[in-house]
């Protein structure tokens, strides 16, 4: 499969480090493709390819420290020889493992009570799989439409769920900003996992809080409409969330499916329709 990909990191206008990570792996060989600010075209091997987008806690070092072992926990996990195990299975048990080593590194003095959120997208045989604990989300890109593939685990998405209160009341909230689990914080997890099958030119964006915390989906849809590069729409994204204060560390990564091989968009399809969710995070367990 043919893609191309370009990710921006900013640490914004308020902390005085970046905590977030992120990496494109390829699968195949194990190496991680620099992305950084340029966009790249990638041609996936049989293994396919991996998006990780980490948002660190712990303030000072420690929540760097925290994204940087997701990531690379993620990578050394999901590049081991190959079995017949199912990708999403592999996916998931990527996660726990960057979870156990999260939590032993914060055994560490300095490194106390550090964690991450994480969303990983892998793209594999025309589908793609999501992994996310926390807030960092995914969207699909669509025939110029925006989708969330992803759900926060945050208090304030529990309160919408219930219909609680109404939904612009509860933005201005400090429930907001409490997620309900993260890497790190507890042996056991529910990673919360979709999977969507790709079509012909599908987009994928995802992004820390930083962002979708700061601005609404239909101005980053309009980004991405109005911006003739990958380049230029990380960029744009990047300075709209620091214009709205900057008060996060950003992250945004963009990926475009480039391959013939792929149906094409029917008419009348519904990209939300087309999301299956594999395990729902839920307060209480997982369902799915």
């Amino acid at each position: 499969m043919r893609i191309a990909a370009c990710g921006v990191s900013d640490p914004g206008l308020v902390r005085s480090n970046n905590e977030d990570a992120y990496a494109f792996v390829d699968l195949t060989t194990g190496a991680i493709i620099d992305i950084d600010a340029a966009e790249k075209v990638i041609e996936l091997g049989p293994r396919g390819g991996l998006l990780i987008v980490s948002d660190g806690m712990g303030g000072e070092k420690a929540g760097e420290v925290a994204s940087a072992i997701v990531i690379e926990a993620m990578r050394e996990h999901m590049t081991r020889p190959s079995s017949d195990q199912d990708v999403a299975a592999a996916l998931c048990e990527a996660v726990t493992h960057a979870n156990t080593r999260v939590i032993a590194a914060a055994t560490e003095h300095g490194r106390e009570g550090m964690g991450a959120t994480v969303t990983a997208v892998l793209i594999h045989g025309g589908m793609a799989f999501t992994a996310e604990v926390g807030d960092s989300r995914a969207y699909l890109v669509r025939h110029g439409q925006l989708t969330p593939i992803t759900k926060d685990q945050t208090y304030i998405q529990v309160l919408i769920d219930r219909g609680a209160v109404p939904i612009e009341s509860l933005k201005k909230s400090s429930a907001k900003n409490v997620i309900l689990q993260a890497i790190g914080k507890a042996p056991e997890l529910i990673v919360a996992q979709r999977r969507i099958p790709l079509r012909r030119g599908d987009g994928i964006l995802v992004c820390s809080d930083g962002l979708h915390g700061q601005v609404e989906d239909g101005e980053i849809r309009d980004v991405l409409l109005l911006t003739e590069s990958f380049e230029e729409a990380t960029s744009r994204l990047a300075v709209a969330a620091n214009q709205r204060g900057g008060k996060d560390n950003v992250t945004v990564v963009l990926v475009a499916i480039d391959d013939e091989t792929l149906p094409p968009v029917l008419p009348g399809e519904d990209a939300a329709a087309s999301v299956e969710v594999i395990r729902q995070f839920t307060v209480g367990g997982p369902t799915g």
